[in-house]
């Protein structure tokens, strides 16, 4: 058996734990620059504002219903996430992380349990702990699980009685289940294999079970068809990914909050997304050999400029400093004058664990993983940006647009909440 948790309406439910006066009130959180609407609550979707609504199309409607608006927080949802993670981990010793809101955990043994009373602990517990709303999905396939969470998270949303926990452990509930489910609602059917089962008149999740599995082999993709279909079925054949697939590329990239004209700013923006690239590989213990830097104007100009350069290093490293460096030195290649620069952004590759480094004795800059361990106790220890590259720059008055972010509660000691007494 599997169970699939996802947070409902996650960057939202960030908001309101550390506001309780968003509760009950329509609400929505915007994407990086202020662009669109990535997360709604329940109110906000009832009062007909679209997901992925650009943000000044919107505005209108948002004012009309005094609509609570945010830009994204991104520290705070991380570490959410990372909260909610650990703390989903204390009810199974198999957890794959799915997505930042979301998880699968591994029930095999559990069956002799009560599991629909388990799905209702995990849920509540997460909320005393957390304060954050889920939806609990259980299943004898983790396709199945996905379907009991979908299905779970509507029920919810038109009555909260139904307390967000569905089981699917009998072949009579999950054909009921999949019937009311259209094809494009089941995880790993796209928009063109949906639109291909429509040209064949199978419209209906329940439909989509029964078809044969050669068939399934044949129009869907060959054995990932074959498989979508034995896991309708009933029949696990997707495993728990325990253990995360390195990573084969990071990327960091953003769009300023202002155009930028002059190379010292640009420096500063490589220099922090290079730093960021370079946390993420010391996080899951990994070195990169090379490194892409990319700058481009707006997309919408008449002429728009784009200008990339892909730079080998001597030798893997994960080192900030390392990889800031010819990052700088890439962007001196491809900087051009009398360009309004709207986004740059980091590209590693060649990435392999670290314990596969190779030195270079020829290496002008060698890697100091043990200065780098240092740096990122301290940071994780009194807040990220607590120690960092003189290149990042101190205005950095490019930074995206975020206007309406919250306090960074959770990471930021000058942002925590105050009790007055």
């Amino acid at each position: 058996m599997f169970g699939l948790i996802d947070a409902n309406n996650f960057y939202v439910s960030c908001e309101r734990v550390f506001n309780p006066a968003l509760d009950k009130r329509p609400v929505v959180v915007l994407s990086n620059n202020d662009g669109c609407i990535v997360s709604r609550s329940n109110e906000a979707r009832q009062l007909g504002i679209k997901m992925g609504a650009p943000y000044f199309e919107a505005k209108p409607l948002l004012d009309q219903h005094q609509v609570a608006v945010f830009s994204s927080n991104y520290a705070l949802y991380g570490d959410m996430s990372q909260r909610l993670m650990n703390l989903l981990s204390t009810f199974s010793d198999e957890v794959e992380i799915y997505s930042v809101d979301e998880c699968f955990v591994g029930l095999e043994g559990f069956e002799q349990w009560n599991l629909l009373d388990y799905g209702h602990q995990i849920r509540e517990t997460v909320l005393l702990h957390l304060g954050l709303p889920t939806c609990v999905g259980i299943a004898p396939t983790k396709t199945l699980a996905k379907v009991a969470n979908l299905l779970a998270k509507r029920h919810s949303q038109k009555d909260a009685s139904t307390q967000g926990v569905l089981l699917l452990d009998t072949e009579l509930k999950w054909k009921e289940a999949l019937a009311q489910l259209r094809v494009e609602d089941i995880w790993g059917v796209g928009r063109q294999y949906a639109k291909k089962l429509h040209s064949y008149h199978i419209t209906n999740a329940a439909d989509l079970a029964r078809v044969r599995p050669a068939w399934a082999k044949k129009h869907l993709g060959g054995m990932i068809g074959e498989r979508l279909i034995a896991e309708l079925n009933g029949v696990s054949c997707l495993e728990m990914e325990l253990i995360p697939a390195t990573k084969k590329s990071i990327v960091v990239s953003r769009s300023f909050g202002r155009v930028v004209t002059t190379e010292s700013e640009l420096s500063e923006a490589v220099s922090v997304y290079a730093s960021k690239a370079s946390e993420k590989l010391r996080t899951e213990k990994t070195i990169a050999s090379v490194v892409t830097v990319f700058i481009q104007s707006s997309r919408f100009k008449e002429t728009p400029f784009y200008a990339s350069i892909s730079i080998t290093l001597p030798s893997g490293s994960s080192d900030s400093r390392v990889l800031v460096h010819y990052a700088l030195e890439g962007l001196k290649r491809i900087y051009k004058e009398g360009i309004e620069y709207k986004k740059a952004g980091i590209l590693l590759d060649g990435i392999c664990p670290a314990h596969n480094q190779q030195t270079n004795l020829f290496d002008e800059r060698p890697s100091n993983p043990a200065l780098m361990a240092v740096v990122d106790k301290i940071n994780a220890r009194w807040g990220a940006g607590t120690v960092f590259l003189a290149s990042n720059g101190t205005a950095q008055s490019w930074q995206m647009l975020s206007t309406m972010r919250s306090n960074r509660f959770t990471t930021k000691w000058k942002e925590i909440p105050q009790v007055k007494g």
